[in-house]
C-alpha cells in the first residue's frame, strides 16, 4: 500500500489517499465533490555508502571484551572470512 496525494483542481482542497499502486480511484472532494487528480509529490532517498561510518556507539560490555578477543586472536573469530581485515 502506498499513500498518495489528490488535489481538487476546483478548490485546492488536498487530501492523502492510501491504496494499491495498480488501483486509480475515482476520489471526489470532500468539500465540492468534484473528482480529485493525483498531485505528483516528489520524494527523496539519501544512500549511504559503505565508507559511511557512525559516531562513537556505547556497546554492552561483553560485546567489546568479544571485540578485543578476536583482534587479539582472528582465527576465532567466526565473521572473519567475510570481512575485509
Amino acid at each position: 500500500m502506498a499513500t498518495y496525494v489528490y488535489r481538487c483542481d476546483n478548490c485546492k482542497e488536498e487530501i492523502e489517499v492510501m491504496h494499491s499502486m495498480n488501483d486509480s480511484p475515482e476520489i471526489k472532494c470532500t468539500k465540492c465533490e468534484s473528482i480529485m487528480k493525483k498531485k505528483f509529490v516528489p520524494t527523496s532517498a539519501i544512500i549511504i555508502g559503505p565508507s559511511f561510518r557512525l559516531g562513537k556507539v556505547s556497546q554492552p560490555a561483553e560485546v567489546t571484551e568479544k571485540l578485543a578477543e578476536f583482534k587479539e586472536n582472528p582465527e576465532k573469530d567466526p565473521y572473519r572470512r567475510h570481512r575485509n581485515n
